[in-house]
């Protein structure tokens, strides 16, 4: 699951288990600071704040403007709101595992219970410049 898949989840299930009365008070506060910091977040995106106080959270999975958002503002590399949407996924479906997470970039967080990493760099060589004589000289 990708950092901007994760939080949109984390947002969608909690509001959907909160919305339906069936939210535990730690849940309840776990939703309410990952969507603080998301709020802090995307402060100057006034649409953004619509849908973090007000999600619709059948629709929210697919909210391109939103993830777009997310995005711009940096929210999926941020471990803070990583790990809080995180621990919101844990707490509803109780694994504690997610089963993994790509990350485009130069930064990767991993969060989760027994996490592992493997990484794999493949590094691109350009071709060779070719010098063009104009026969000049």
């Amino acid at each position: 699951m990708d950092p901007v898949s994760l939080i949109v989840t984390a947002l969608s299930k909690a509001a959907q288990t909160v919305l339906t009365a069936g939210a535990n008070d730690v849940l309840r506060s776990a939703y309410e600071s990952l969507k603080s910091k998301l709020r802090k977040k995307m402060a100057n995106d006034p649409h953004a704040i619509t849908t973090i106080d007000h999600p619709q959270p059948e629709g929210l999975a697919n909210n391109k403007e939103f993830k777009a958002a997310l995005k711009t503002v940096g929210a999926d590399h941020d471990p803070d709101i990583l790990r809080e949407a995180q621990n919101i996924i844990n707490k509803i479906d109780g694994t504690g595992n997610i089963s993994s997470v790509t990350i485009e970039g130069s930064r990767a967080v991993i969060v989760g219970h027994n996490s592992s990493v493997s990484y794999n760099e493949t590094v691109q060589t350009p071709p060779p410049v070719k010098k063009v004589d104009n026969g000049a000289a």
